[in-house]
């Protein structure tokens, strides 16, 4: 293995590829020791936090273990080099996430620039960096009849080598056709890596068990989550049982004694006894980190903030830090409802309770963030009151708003909000009718700030150089001289300058770092374009690349183009407008708020200049509650202060109940899998410790991936 490590930027990042290329490659999944005898492990799991990076951690990892693709042992034991070698590997991921991965393998400044400075002029590398960098994607099943035409080998179709980044939907439809179809193929193929992203799913683990014996057919397996498990630990047992040979029973790991021993200690822990002890905890971590891997990494950090009636923000903790008094002494610091509001409340829990059989705490959730509904639906009682929860939001996205334009008028930094509701339709409508309303009310009192007003004046003049500037990079590349899209760039951005009341984009361009910001990020998706648009292929593959590429260029002429102040990115949203919003929001420009349901909760990156964060209302999952913060808090973040997360909670109602049950699954999970998690394990000696790599051991093994000096 020595000299293999491929860097990725990020030590722990690199880490976990040594990690996960030492387990399968170099040991042949022979680590896994239930403590009689070692039982065959086929894959790893890779459940970093979120945000840390699990994408690349899994294609650094790939590359490793397709190193062993390019060798063979010889009669004499030695490992020569040979002949370049097919390679396939599979990524199973959510509907939502296929663009994201394909981006991810595509991007010719991200993960595949590292790759191919580590490959160089290797020749037994070179096939590495072609099936790593040119994806194929499979959103549905009709995807597969434009994929290129494979080989038949033995009456079964063999699909061409590459990268085949797939929703996990379309192998789980029942009907698999001949042997000769290309779903059958997908489903038979000897795989050298599968990665599945978003593991903990169910609809993740049936893709996998429906792979037509699949651990034999696939070398190795990355299970990648950053929640190993949802609410009850036990789940833990349903993906181990994907990586490790269930017939042991060695995937029950939650049954060996040392994590026995532990969870019973902490059961008692919460019956008021004492907290476990460090040689407990020390011994479940071994056992868990022998397929389970964590990076103890933390990112810019959170700042927990609770909202009051009068949309006044007061720092709290983190709430699985909250000790019992703490959190009563929280709850009478929650919202105070109206009399109108309690009495409202009230007589609709009343009403439930007496009514027909239903599931009543979504009712009453329901009740307390989409009081439109019932509004809509004509209480018999009359209309429900303003929502205190909404007009507590929307005096505090207010004053947040104008602190915020004026240090985007200092710094030239834009700092972006996104409000989280479990509850779309009208509720969403609510929410972006009032934070556009608020964030309009703040932009017309800065207006009249002086350094507003200087930051302004120059900011038709500011519009003019970012134009020139993107001009001169479309002037070196033929293929975006004759793209309609990179011209509507240039378009969008003089009719900007014409226009004196193009919103507050317009405004910030008066500030030169701001310029530099959309000049960066223009450039970033016109690269992105050009790369496809200069490789020139057929296939009905090659011409989604390109509307996907597009897609993301289309999303910043439409944020240039002055778009909505607030946005929404929930299930109700066409899939084309959501991408295009969640691309509008990733950039320096408009929106400035993003209204986003659980689609948007998972997977997807909302970070760049995401600076606040507000759950409109809270989840039972701490697992979905951490989803929800990790689209902010994440690496690669422009923002490098503190995320704020905020809590809208009214008093004496069921948000008090939730809070409290959030709370204990939450100190559940942080202790079971540490806070932030277990470190990074290192194998030694055949056993397994809890510990990051030694740096001299990662220096040993890390390969100078600084581009050489030599033409």
């Amino acid at each position: 293995m020595s000299r293999n490590t491929i860097s990725t930027g990020l030590p722990h990042q690199r880490e976990v590829a040594i990690w996960a290329r030492r387990r399968l490659a170099d040991a042949r999944g022979g680590w896994f020791d239930t403590g009689r005898n070692r039982v065959d492990q086929f894959g790893v799991v890779l459940a970093d936090g979120v945000g840390l990076g699990k994408t690349w951690e899994a294609l650094a990892a790939s590359a490793l273990m397709l190193v062993e693709r390019s060798k063979e042992r010889s009669g004499g034991g030695r490992r020569q080099n040979i002949r370049k070698q097919a390679a396939r590997v599979l990524v199973l991921c959510p509907p939502g996430l296929v663009s994201k991965w394909s981006r991810e393998v595509r991007d010719p400044e991200g993960f595949s620039a590292h790759l191919r400075r580590w490959a160089g002029s290797r020749a037994r590398r070179a096939f590495i960096v072609d099936t790593l960098t040119e994806p194929y994607e499979i959103r549905r099943r009709s995807d597969l009849d434009d994929l290129p035409s494979g080989t038949i080998r033995r009456d079964r179709v063999e699909v061409p080598a590459g990268t085949y980044i797939c929703n996990w939907n379309v192998l789980r439809r029942k009907e698999v056709g001949s042997g000769r179809s290309r779903l059958a193929a997908m489903r038979s193929q000897p795989w050298d890596v599968l990665i599945v992203d978003e593991a903990h799913h169910r609809e993740a683990r049936e893709a996998m068990n429906i792979i037509a014996d699949w651990s034999r057919h696939v070398r190795a397996a990355l299970l990648l989550t950053a929640t190993p498990f949802q609410l009850e630990p036990r789940e833990i047992h349903q993906i181990f049982g994907a990586i490790i040979d269930g017939s042991h029973g060695a995937h029950r790991v939650l049954s060996r004694p040392p994590v026995r021993e532990f969870v019973a200690a902490l059961a008692e822990f919460f019956r008021g006894g004492e907290e476990p002890g460090r040689a407990l905890k020390r011994g479940a971590e071994r056992t868990l980190c022998q397929a389970l891997v964590r990076s103890n990494v933390r990112t810019a950090g959170r700042l927990y903030h609770l909202i009051a009636e009068d949309g006044a923000a007061s720092r709290i903790k983190a709430p699985d830090r909250m000790r019992e008094q703490e959190l009563k002494d929280l709850l009478s610091s929650l919202i105070e409802p109206t009399v109108e509001f309690e009495t409202w409340y009230l007589r609709r829990r009343l009403a439930l309770a007496d009514g027909q059989r239903t599931f009543l705490p979504t009712k009453l959730r329901q009740a307390l963030s989409t009081p439109a509904q019932a509004r809509s639906a004509g209480d018999r009682n009359g209309g429900p009151p303003q929502s205190p929860r909404l007009a507590g939001l929307e005096m505090w996205a207010r004053a947040q708003a104008e602190k915020d334009l004026l240090r985007a008028a200092d710094d030239g930094l834009p700092r972006k909000m996104l409000v989280f509701t479990s509850f779309v339709g009208m509720a969403a409508r609510e929410l972006q009718e009032s934070l556009s309303a608020a964030i309009g009310e703040a932009w017309s009192a800065v207006r009249n700030r002086r350094t507003w007003r200087v930051m302004a004046d120059s900011a038709a003049s500011g519009v003019i150089r970012v134009r020139k500037a993107v001009e001169r990079l479309i002037e070196n590349d033929e293929h975006l001289q004759a793209s309609s899209d990179a011209c509507a760039v240039v378009e969008a951005l003089q009719s900007m300058a014409d226009c004196p009341d193009a919103g507050i984009a317009r405004d910030l361009f008066g500030h030169r770092r701001f310029r530099a910001l959309v000049v960066m990020d223009l450039k970033h998706r016109l690269a992105g374009l050009a790369a496809v648009l200069r490789a020139d292929r057929d296939g009905g593959w090659w011409a989604r690349l390109r509307r996907e590429e597009r897609r993301g260029v289309r999303a910043a002429i439409a944020a240039i183009g002055n778009s909505e102040v607030v946005r929404t990115y929930t299930g109700h949203d066409d899939r084309r407008d959501r991408d295009a919003a969640g691309e509008a929001f990733r950039s320096p420009l408009a929106p400035w708020a993003l209204v986003a349901s659980n689609v948007g909760s998972e997977g997807i990156d909302l970070h760049s200049y995401s600076a606040h964060l507000v759950h409109f209302d809270i989840e039972w999952n701490p697992a979905r509650m951490e989803q929800r913060e990790g689209r902010s808090d994440r690496l690669g973040r422009i923002l490098k202060e503190p995320v704020n997360v905020y809590f809208a909670l009214v008093r004496g109602t069921y948000d008090e109940r939730m809070l409290h049950q959030l709370v204990a699954r939450q100190r559940w999970h942080s202790i079971l899998l540490g806070r932030p998690g277990a470190r990074l394990a290192r194998d030694q000696r055949g056993r397994v410790d809890a510990r990051i790599l030694e740096q001299e051991e990662v220096r040993r093994l890390a390969l100078d991936l600084r581009p050489s000096r030599r033409p």
